[in-house]
């Protein structure tokens, strides 16, 4: 999980919350709660259908990243 987040972040599409789900078999909110709306709250990520980070957290990507392992 840790790999499809790290390598899904640095992309402009983000990670597909479905795909996550049918991936894994638990939404992302399951594995990590309150994460996606603690970086949204911040500023750090959009979440609609996908989670994408801002310009801002792309600057903090690597701390991100390293909240979910």
């Amino acid at each position: 999980r840790s790999e499809v987040w790290m390598l899904g972040l640095r992309m402009t599409a983000g990670i597909d919350l479905a795909d996550f789900e049918l991936r894994f078999g638990k939404s992302f909110e399951e594995f990590y709660p309150e994460k996606i709306s603690a970086w949204v709250r911040n500023g750090l990520a959009r979440c609609a259908d996908a989670v994408t980070l801002t310009p801002s957290g792309m600057l903090l990507l690597d701390s991100l990243v390293a909240e979910l392992i």
